[in-house]
């Protein structure tokens, strides 16, 4: 038999995965469709569409380092959020827009070329009272 004192130690640490775990939910469920509603419905389809070597380098580095950032953080609680409550697919999807890297662009639209990922987008879109996201046939 495990006695429970085995697992004392573990507990100050299961707390805060606990809190972690509660406040990534939570800010999944308000920050997300937030997102999601504010990009404008051509987003994936001029995504598609358009030539990759035309793409702005006006971000200054700052801008740039704060945005990766940002997006790892994302990436990283959306991993977590497939194990625990939250939209974790989603929030991958959104830490990778955010960030920049080579390929970005053919991995976004390999994602958002699942029919299950479209259907939670426009789902999502259709809670914020937006049009649904254009897709390319």
């Amino acid at each position: 038999m495990i006695s429970a004192k085995l697992f004392e130690p573990l507990v100050p640490y299961l707390e805060l995965l606990a809190a972690v775990s509660l406040i990534t939910f939570l800010l999944s469920i308000i920050l997300i469709p937030w997102y999601i509603g504010r990009l404008p419905s051509d987003f994936f389809y001029i995504l598609q569409t358009q030539d990759l070597k035309e793409q702005s380098k006006r971000t200054t580095l700052a801008l740039l380092l704060l945005r990766n950032c940002i997006g790892s953080i994302l990436i990283i609680a959306g991993f977590v959020m497939l194990f625990m409550p939250g939209q974790g697919i989603l929030t991958i999807l959104i830490g990778i827009l955010c960030m920049s890297f080579p390929g970005k662009h053919r991995f976004i639209l390999y994602l958002a070329n699942k029919s299950s990922v479209q259907a939670s987008l426009d789902w999502t879109r259709k809670k914020m009272r937006q049009k649904p996201f254009m897709w390319k046939d």
